[in-house]
């Protein structure tokens, strides 16, 4: 090596340094025959890879979005929705009413029915959604909080403003139309089941104790709520802190190592002062 090259330096945020000093050596493989690396991450690259799951996401459970972002969906949802209706019913409509239509004259008149109808439909549906996401996300933000309370008054607003323009009593009738609607949607989703798909234990202490099977669903006493898991999961820390010479923290489960996150859905008579369906915990 020419004694000028070791002599180099170079000029960093953090000084002067030679350009061929030893402890700047680093390899950029972890192992030999390895992909290159940064030289900061020279380690066996199959611990940032394990082989199983840290948590078990039982079948069918997703996150719940909030109205802001569910508005979107509902409506391009209801235009669809309302423009396949539509034209089927346009369709029917006009399969009757041109029977004595022939030719390219029955065919036009067909399509005319099934595009007229299809886009009056969608748009009203839209209109509908719309309406009712707006009051939706209004009154989530007003209250600060999203539960079955927010549906149903949105609901009832929607059908009061949609027909307003028929008189108080088309208001009137719209608005408990809403109601009606929103409170039997709000009972069949709250609703709990018999049975369930759940995460069940085998045995406690290793997360391969844990399996998705279907189970009774829990009867709760008047201090207990139920909550939907959304996330279920082992503590391998914990369980090995909590077999140990530590205690277990005052208040928590027996189970050790448990640990789960969801929502509340069904929460016993003395616990409403504390808690509220749709909570998250």
């Amino acid at each position: 090596m020419d004694t000028k090259d070791s002599n180099k330096r170079s000029f960093s945020l953090f000084g002067n340094y030679n350009l061929h000093e030893p402890a700047m050596n680093v390899p950029v493989h972890s192992t030999p025959g390895t992909n290159a690396l940064s030289p900061y991450l020279n380690f066996d690259p199959t611990v940032l890879n394990p082989s199983k799951s840290q948590f078990i996401l039982p079948e069918g459970q997703k996150e719940r979005r909030g109205r802001l972002e569910l508005m979107f969906f509902t409506i391009g949802g209801s235009v669809i929705a309302g423009s396949a209706v539509g034209s089927a019913s346009g369709l029917y409509r006009g399969l009757r009413e041109t029977r004595e239509l022939t030719g390219s004259v029955r065919t036009s008149s067909i399509i005319n029915y099934v595009s007229r109808q299809g886009a009056t439909t969608a748009s009203a549906m839209g209109t509908i959604a719309l309406i009712y996401s707006l009051f939706g996300t209004g009154i989530s933000w007003a209250r600060d909080v999203d539960d079955e309370l927010n549906t149903v008054a949105s609901g009832g607003l929607t059908g009061l403003l949609y027909r307003s323009t028929a008189g108080w009593k088309g208001a009137v009738r719209g608005s408990l139309f809403g109601l009606g609607l929103s409170s039997i949607y709000v009972k069949k989703t709250m609703s709990v089941p018999e049975k369930m798909r759940a995460v069940l234990l085998k045995g406690f202490g290793d997360r391969d104790n844990l399996y998705i099977g279907e189970t009774d669903v829990p009867k709760i006493k008047d201090d207990e709520v139920l909550v939907k898991v959304h996330a279920f999961g082992v503590n391998r820390a914990d369980t090995m802190q909590r077999k140990g010479q530590y205690p277990p923290p005052p208040g928590v489960t027996d189970i050790i190592g448990l640990e789960a996150s969801g929502e509340i859905v069904l929460v016993g008579d003395k616990a409403k002062e504390q808690w509220n369906n749709g909570d998250k915990v």
